[in-house]
């Protein structure tokens, strides 16, 4: 397919999916995670506790590793690069630095229900607003892939 017949509606349609459905998991499994956990009480932030400990650890360096690993892919897009190769590189780099603050999200919620500490939670909290400003408006992607914002509305 040429430069010239790539859908970009559909493909920024396809983004704006893949943002959704990776943002829905850990609010979701957050839900269920409050219904089933039994008095979810504990506020306290305890150090001397593995999974906490844990909890700072993975976030620390999956949010670090994720991010670095989304500005490399991001360092592929070059101007002699078709738009579709843009987008794709575009979207693989998005997908990364969601996945990364996924992942905090996802453990931060097994950590919440072997331990019953509600406190744990702010971390899903804080993963999904690091997911909701990432979010792929028309002008982000025009900024990073360097194409007519008016082509993807």
């Amino acid at each position: 397919m040429s430069e010239n017949n790539y859908d970009l509606k559909a493909a920024y349609k396809t983004i704006k999916i893949l943002f959704m459905a990776i943002v829905a998991g850990p609010i979701i499994f957050s839900i269920v995670a409050l219904v089933i956990v039994e008095n979810p009480s504990k506020m306290a932030f305890d150090f001397s506790q593995p999974l906490n400990l844990a909890l700072i650890l993975v976030t620390l360096g999956t949010l670090l590793i994720g991010n670095l690993m989304a500005r490399k892919t991001f360092t592929r897009l070059t101007p002699d690069l078709d738009t579709k190769k843009r987008i794709a590189t575009y979207q693989t780099a998005l997908i990364i630095r969601l996945a990364s603050y996924e992942a905090v999200a996802l453990f931060a919620i097994v950590v919440f229900i072997l331990t019953a500490n509600i406190l744990v939670l702010l971390f899903v909290f804080v993963a999904v607003v690091g997911m909701a400003q990432n979010y792929p408006t028309p002008t982000r992607i025009k900024q990073a892939v360097g194409i007519s914002e008016i082509d993807l509305l």
